[in-house]
């Protein structure tokens, strides 16, 4: 459980911010034949970057919460680390990602960078992402990014990947795509998504793409 207020015992050891992070390094991920851990969040303002590198499901405040523009009144679990990088980096098979807000960074969700995770030789499956409310005003930004930078393995499978009730607003001078479902590559290789459901999202971006499906939405 993670609370944007510092324990005692924390602070003993060193910590000087709270840190979703740690939670996720405490978490024991799961296996093929057992589920992970939940790692919940509070309310609060968490200035961090954040990579699920486990299997594991991470709730913020407002899980299957509908988000709203400006915030769900019950108060939001509220990432924005450094502008321009990912808010949430996913990079592990068998994760939940709901309930957060996620502001200002390059890609504020996204999977699998550099063709990280999953089960070995570009083999991924079993993401969702639900119930998030993401925005973004910095010049080259997107909002979720499935298969964010995947290009160096022959080929890449993605199964079973969920975007679902999300609120997604890019908004920068040269905003990417709200969600891009992406992957590159080499030459005679492949990318493919089997049941890949994006559905009951509210998207808006004003420079290019509202979803784009291909390989490199700039």
């Amino acid at each position: 459980y993670v609370t944007p207020n510092l324990s005692p015992y924390a602070i003993w050891l060193g910590a000087t911010a709270p840190s979703i992070q740690r939670g996720i390094d405490a978490a024991t991920g799961g296996t093929l034949t057992t589920l992970g851990d939940t790692v919940n969040v509070e309310a609060g303002i968490y200035s961090e970057m954040v990579v699920v590198n486990k299997s594991i499901t991470l709730l913020g405040a407002e899980a299957n919460v509908t988000p709203v523009a400006g915030g769900r009144p019950g108060g939001e679990s509220i990432i924005n680390g450094a502008s321009g990088n990912n808010g949430i980096s996913i990079e592990a098979d068998n994760v939940v990602v709901n309930g957060f807000e996620v502001a200002n960074q390059h890609s504020s969700i996204a999977t699998n960078n550099f063709d990280a995770g999953g089960s070995g030789g570009g083999v991924h499956h079993d993401v969702t992402i639900s119930y998030n409310y993401v925005h973004s005003t910095i010049t080259n930004n997107a909002g979720i990014a499935l298969g964010e930078n995947v290009f160096a393995l022959p080929t890449s499978t993605f199964t079973n990947y969920t975007v679902s009730h999300n609120l997604v607003n890019v908004s920068g001078s040269e905003a990417m795509a709200a969600i891009a479902v992406s992957g590159t590559a080499p030459t005679g290789g492949s990318v493919t998504y089997t049941n890949l459901n994006i559905s009951n999202n509210d998207i808006s971006n004003s420079h290019k793409y509202g979803i784009f499906a291909g390989g490199d939405p700039a």
